[in-house]
């Protein structure tokens, strides 16, 4: 499945924003990875503690984004960290971490628009009157959709259209334990029964909504973030050719090292 980063390469420690800035990358990824793990914990609390929400709020959208976030910047994080003490790109997860983030970058608009325009109405006064409650859901349904924005802002992960089969399969996924869960336990989202037209109304626009986050992130890293990108590399340019290397066409770091072995 992974094969769909083949042409690509290992892009957790490079930034297009804050070039070769090793630390001030790894820093920023650390306070996110706190706020978000602060966040993480508090599905325990729902006016009692109770771990077994981490797994039963997995019924949630919402939960998957905020686990996926979770789970990338605990790897990126773990990731640069094992660079800047080894010199040497962690090869072992990076393809998984571009997928974890381009699934839950591209979902993250559809859990914002979706839950305040749709959900959030149809809640009892036990979740919109209760103060914790609304702090819980700002934090979920705004703070996690800002997080996303702020690591997409500083990373150089590319956004393929290939690649958008993966997301889809992702969301495909979720649709699945979605109607699990909705005809063994209940629904799991208020308007949405899988059996009337409406249901698969809010489910085709969440599909689009996705997509169109996802194409948003092309667009935006081919107009601001390419050009810096192929910048840094110039120099591997043909001299008087007009032929430009892009992100796709540079070599990987061993292929580098070899190169330089030769001379």
């Amino acid at each position: 499945m992974l094969q769909f980063f083949n042409q690509d390469c290992s892009q957790i420690n490079e930034s297009w924003l804050l070039k070769q800035n090793l630390n001030a990358i790894l820093g920023i990824r650390v306070v996110l990875l706190v706020v978000v793990h602060t966040i993480w914990w508090f599905q325990i609390y729902n006016g009692h503690y109770n771990f077994l929400f981490l797994l039963t709020n997995l019924k949630f959208l919402t939960i998957w984004g905020l686990n996926l976030l979770h789970f990338y910047l605990i790897f990126a994080v773990a990731d640069m960290i094992y660079y800047k003490a080894k010199k040497v790109k962690f090869q072992l997860f990076w393809k998984l971490e571009h997928f974890i983030f381009q699934f839950g970058f591209s979902t993250s608009l559809t859990i914002l628009i979706l839950f305040w325009g749709c959900v959030y109405p149809s809640l009892t006064n036990k979740y919109t009157d209760d103060s914790w409650m609304m702090f819980v859901n700002v934090c979920y349904h705004g703070i996690i959709f800002i997080i996303y924005y702020i690591e997409f802002a500083i990373n150089n992960i590319i956004f393929r259209r290939k690649q958008f089969i993966l997301t889809a399969l992702g969301c495909i996924l979720y649709l699945v334990v979605n109607i699990i869960v909705t005809f063994t336990y209940g629904r799991v989202y208020p308007l949405i029964t899988w059996v009337n037209t409406v249901s698969y109304l809010y489910v085709l626009a969440a599909f689009i909504i996705t997509l169109f986050h996802f194409c948003l992130a092309m667009v935006l890293y081919n107009k601001f973030k390419l050009p810096t990108v192929s910048m840094s590399f110039d120099h591997l340019s043909i001299p008087g050719s007009v032929i430009q290397l892009t992100n796709k066409d540079l070599p990987s770091d061993n292929e580098l090292i070899k190169n330089q072995s030769t001379f």
